[in-house]
């Protein structure tokens, strides 16, 4: 397992609105996940076949689960992540209930709080979760989530 990682938040008073992080959904046409096997996770009271804008996390890996970097957007720009670390319940794709990417940005971080379904075939549904941004000055991000991972 990978050693666990130290989050250090800055304590450098910010207006209120420099203090939140701007975190988008993706637009379903900047999503393919027809092309290989991905996590794809979506804002929990959306629907990523109906609505244009669903998906906040998307992972791509290959057949042997091989991870390309992760991507979410902030504000207009899409940030790529790496898994750093992972922790409880193991599922399929090499999921965790616990995952810690960071972003190219020091001390940036994205953490995964996932509650895994059963490996149905070649799926693995994401129930329920929480994706979290941290930044150094800014007050967390906390966004209900749902999901799945799997081949298309």
């Amino acid at each position: 397992m990978p050693a666990a990682v130290t989050l250090c938040l800055s304590a450098v008073p910010l207006a209120a609105n420099d203090r939140e992080i701007d975190v988008r959904l993706f637009e379903k046409s900047q999503v393919d996940l027809r092309k290989s096997c991905s996590l794809a996770l979506w804002q929990s009271d959306k629907d990523p076949h109906s609505d244009r804008f669903a998906y906040i996390f998307v992972e791509l890996m290959d057949k042997r689960h091989a991870r390309q970097p992760a991507r979410i957007r902030i504000g207009t720009d899409v940030v790529q992540l790496r898994r750093v670390a992972t922790g409880g319940k193991k599922g399929g794709y090499d999921l965790y209930e616990y995952q810690t990417y960071r972003m190219t940005a020091d001390h940036s971080y994205v953490v995964l709080q996932l509650k895994l379904g059963p490996i149905e075939g070649e799926a693995v549904e994401i129930e329920s979760g929480f994706l979290n941004v941290i930044q150094p000055g800014k007050v967390p991000a906390r966004i209900a989530v749902k999901g799945g991972a799997g081949c298309w």
